[in-house]
């Protein structure tokens, strides 16, 4: 827990000069117990359940609230922002667990309000998942090589959310920065 708070210290792409920032801050350290808790039992049981995900979220949804309200610039983009970031990622995940028979399970509908929460756009969302796909695939591709594990087995989507989150959070504006150059 320790690393995880100082990591996000040194890597907080924000500068720190108002309290808006430290609200920000202080929510993602506060509700990265509660994600860091999640990624464990997930890994170990494959579940992700309602009593940790739920106050996670409450107290993403408090200090992203308090921010909206207090802090941010342009109150309504800064909301429909937040409604769409949990669209991206809650939507996604409801309708794959709708439509492919409950291939995923319903843990990550509810972690992607958190995680939409915490990353508060639709595209950091996207981008999220995007890396949250790769590293499930990077994750599953050596046992599907050495047929120790089949397409059917399976694994812990929420660890690999939950990493995606703080990569996108803690590294997002640098990578868009990258990409940005890198189609120009």
């Amino acid at each position: 827990m320790a690393a995880v708070f100082v990591s996000s210290y040194i890597l907080w792409p924000q500068d720190f000069s108002g309290a808006g920032q430290w609200l920000l801050f202080s929510t993602w350290l506060a509700t990265s117990v509660g994600l860091l808790a999640l990624a464990v039992y997930d890994w170990r049981w494959l579940l992700l359940p309602n009593k940790v995900v739920y106050p996670t979220f409450l107290v993403a949804a408090a200090g992203r609230a308090i921010y909206i309200v207090g802090y941010a610039p342009d109150k309504l983009s800064a909301l429909l922002n937040w409604a769409g970031a949990i669209a991206v990622t809650s939507g996604l995940f409801y309708l794959i667990y709708n439509l492919s028979d409950k291939y995923i399970g319903g843990g990550d509908i509810t972690l992607g309000l958190v995680t939409g929460t915490i990353l508060a756009t639709p595209f950091k969302a996207v981008l999220m998942i995007f890396f949250a796909s790769i590293l499930g695939t990077l994750f599953a591709l050596p046992g599907l090589i050495s047929k120790s594990r089949g397409f059917q087995s399976k694994i812990p989507y929420g660890p690999f959310l939950i990493a995606a989150t703080f990569i996108v959070l803690l590294f997002g504006p640098a990578i868009t920065d990258w990409y940005e150059q890198l189609l120009t």
